[in-house]
């Protein structure tokens, strides 16, 4: 079983943890991306089409107070929740006649911070992160479960499978989440038996999670299409130009540049290059102001999509505080 496909273990566990974009900046999109996409979840006919354009929203004229937080908050106690949904799986897999290894735990507050922003003194000592996430992703340990696994005789290794995730033959569940579009995973198996009692029912998990995940990601891929946003990308663009690093059209392509880096050069001629280009990257943000000026029109976004998804971001809230009572009782031993 390879740790590339969905229903893997190392997939299912790695779609609850945190994670960080190109220059090593935590922010909700990848996090969201992550959760969508891992765990034997899967889109199926890609994202919906809205009607209406980012201009035609009813965006506020000043966004609430903070409403960033409010959106990173979407996400409160998912490490507490996902330890939970790991000790299900554990116990459900051991009554089948199984072992299973959970993923260690995280309980890191998800935070929503600007994927963009760099700082000179930043820059200067460490670039964008990627020589220290290149270094903390080599040295990542293996998934316990693809190990133990590999070592099992294939027919063996099909039943497992087959109790944790319910096999090939284990019926779809599919539900329409705005922003997103369809989602699917299977209901069987060890995690949709886990994930329907620590949530309530599948299709809601399956729906209010993936639309929690992607919610700030979404509404930032908005607002980088605002007419204010682009005009700025491209005052930066130019002032990246005067610094000889041309053809970049927004801060986080120059981080994927520096990545980029690294395949081509060795590891010490990289960092130096990644500095050079993060302070360049940092520089030009400072004198346009960059950071403030995008933040507010994604502010804008984020205010205007939680008035607009007010049903759902009330679902979330409420599927979340229900799930993580039951959390609690499960990682305490009360819910035995």
């Amino acid at each position: 079983m390879s740790p590339l496909t969905p229903e893997s273990p190392v997939a299912q566990s790695r779609g609850r943890r945190g994670a960080r974009g190109h220059a090593g900046r935590t922010f909700i999109g990848v996090l969201a991306t992550v959760i969508v996409l891992q765990g034997g979840i899967t889109a199926c006919g890609g994202p919906a089409k809205e009607k209406t354009t980012e201009t035609s929203w009813e965006l506020p004229e000043r966004p609430d107070p903070g409403i960033r937080d409010a959106a990173a908050g979407l996400m409160d106690g998912i490490g507490v929740r996902s330890a939970a949904e790991e000790e299900l799986i554990r116990q459900c897999m051991t009554a089948r006649g199984f072992r299973y290894i959970k993923a260690p735990d995280d309980t890191t507050p998800v935070k929503t911070a600007a994927d963009y922003a760099i700082s000179p003194q930043q820059a200067e000592e460490r670039g964008y992160g990627l020589r220290a996430q290149l270094e903390s992703t080599a040295n990542a340990p293996r998934d316990a479960n693809n190990d133990a696994l590999s070592a099992l005789p294939a027919s063996r290794r099909e039943k497992w499978q087959t109790a944790f995730s319910g096999g090939r033959a284990a019926p779809m569940v599919k539900v329409s989440v705005p922003e997103v579009g369809q989602m699917q995973t299977r209901d069987g198996g060890c995690i949709a038996k886990a994930r329907r009692q620590l949530y309530g029912s599948l299709e809601q998990f399956l729906k209010l999670l993936t639309f929690q995940g992607n919610f700030a990601g979404q509404m930032e891929q908005r607002a980088a299409r605002d007419p204010r946003v682009t005009a700025l990308n491209g005052r930066w663009s130019a002032c990246m130009t005067k610094r000889d690093h041309p053809g970049l059209a927004e801060p986080s392509k120059a981080a994927v540049r520096a990545g980029d880096t690294y395949r081509s050069r060795n590891a010490e001629d990289a960092f130096t290059f990644e500095r050079a280009i993060a302070e360049a990257d940092a520089t030009c943000q400072q004198r346009l102001h960059y950071v403030p000026r995008r933040r507010l029109v994604e502010d804008l976004y984020l205010t205007a999509g939680m008035r607009k998804y007010e049903a759902e971001v009330t679902a979330v809230r409420e599927m979340n505080r229900d799930a993580q009572e039951r959390a609690r009782r499960i990682l305490s031993g009360r819910d035995r």
